[in-house]
Formats: C-alpha cells, sequence, structure tokens
C-alpha cells in the first residue's frame, strides 16, 4: 500500500520537484501551499508523513506544528533557515526532523523513510541509541549519529564528536586522557599544547546541552576528561 505524504511548500518550483521525487519512489503526494488548505486536509484525510516548510502565504509552519491533528502526522520541516533557534523551535513543537535548503533528494527520502519506520517501531529506535540519562529521554543514536530526546533529534554530530563521545560513553565513570581521544579519534598523538581535543570536546558539551541532558563531560586537570553519568542508564 502506498504512503501518503502532504507536501507544504509555497514555493512551486521546490514543492512540485519534491513531489516528484516522492511519487517517482512509490509514495502518494498531496500537494499545500497554505495553512488554511492543511487545516481541512489534516481533518478530511489520513497522512503517512508531511513535508513542511516554515515560510507560507498565510503564515509559518510553526502554526501547523501547533494543530493538534498535526502533532501525531510524521513531519519533516525544510526550510532556508539556517538558524539553530529555528531548528530546536520546530523540533519541541513535534517535529520529527529538520533539514536546510537546498534539499538534497536522496537525503530527504532517506530521512522520511527513517522517521515513518521509527514511528511505526519506536522500540527499534532504542534498539539503536545509548540512553545518556536514566530515563532514557536523551540517547545517542548510534545509526544516525546524533543526539535525540525522545524522538526527536536535537543535534546532529560530526564524526568525530560522535566517536568521542560513543568512546567516553563506552568507558564512562573512567577517565579518559587527551592522549587517548587524540590517538583513538585523530589517530595522531598530541603534539606539544595543541587545542584540538579540547575544541572538539568542547563541541560536545554545547550539543550535549542542547537536550538538556543531565550527564555532562567533565574535565579533570592535568588527568583529561569523564563522562559524569551518575544518574545515566548503565
Amino acid at each position: 500500500m502506498e504512503q501518503s505524504i502532504l507536501v507544504v511548500e509555497d514555493d512551486a518550483p521546490i514543492r512540485r520537484l519534491v513531489a516528484m521525487c516522492l511519487k517517482s519512489n512509490g509514495f502518494n503526494v498531496v500537494e499545500a501551499w497554505t495553512i488554511s488548505s492543511v487545516r481541512r486536509l489534516v481533518e478530511s484525510t489520513k497522512f503517512d508523513a508531511m513535508i513542511l516548510d516554515l515560510e507560507l502565504e498565510d503564515g509559518e509552519g510553526y502554526d501547523i506544528l501547533r494543530l493538534d491533528r498535526s502533532r501525531s502526522l510524521v513531519t519533516l520541516v525544510i526550510s532556508a533557515r539556517d538558524q539553530i533557534i529555528d531548528r530546536i523551535v520546530s523540533l519541541e513543537l513535534g517535529a520529527d526532523d529538520y533539514l536546510t535548503k537546498p534539499i538534497d533528494m536522496r537525503e530527504l527520502l532517506l530521512r522520511l523513510r527513517r522517521s515513518i519506520a521509527r514511528a511505526a517501531n519506536p522500540s527499534k529506535q532504542r534498539e539503536d541509541s545509548l540512553a545518556l540519562d536514566a530515563d532514557g529521554s536523551v540517547t545517542l543514536n548510534l545509526v544516525e549519529r546524533a543526539l535525540f530526546k525522545g524522538d526527536k533529534l536535537v543535534a546532529s554530530l560530526a564524526s568525530r564528536e560522535f566517536k568521542i563521545l560513543r568512546l567516553m560513553f563506552e568507558r564512562r565513570g573512567k577517565i579518559v586522557s587527551r592522549e587517548q581521544i587524540s590517538w583513538e579519534i585523530m589517530r595522531r598523538k598530541v603534539i606539544g599544547e595543541s587545542r584540538a581535543v579540547d575544541m572538539l570536546v568542547s563541541g560536545v558539551r554545547r550539543k550535549l546541552r542542547q537536550t538538556g541532558s543531565r550527564t555532562e563531560i567533565k574535565s579533570i586537570r592535568g588527568e583529561g576528561y569523564i563522562l559524569d553519568t551518575r544518574e545515566a542508564a548503565s
């Protein structure tokens, strides 16, 4: 059975491109470009997912995210807005993922299918994740290399950031030296006063804070870093 996708985009060329890509990959597609039309459609039609632009003719996509009916939809936001606040607000309002324009159609398809599969089988995400908090609310997804709060993506991780966080999780409760991180992640020894490791760890810390996680990366003077998981799952 074809999965039905609602594409909400007021830029006609982009909307048609997305619709054409989805149709050619086996999806049934309905197009919309105003908030008023989306309101009618979600009340009368069952969709498996929605692809939503933030800037529409008669308002913002945020208004659609606030609709009770659309909250139950798998929703991917696509937007030219590249500020972290737009991503965070979208995810907090119920979006499952956020992509910035210009969009790569292959990535859109991948993320759409993953989001639909995750919604159909939420336990699968838990199997592919490490719980950073005791209640499982903040996780490190091993497949998508990203931090999730509940089932919402909060921060994607660069390759080295992901490797550092996984390394420290696997050695949680133990001090990991700068030399260990440098060798295992970057395959090189620490040279002199190089700050490369410190800068990478700092980036991971910022992304952990975005999730509101209770887990912290703490500095141990003269020794390295430790992942403080006193309240995290073992």
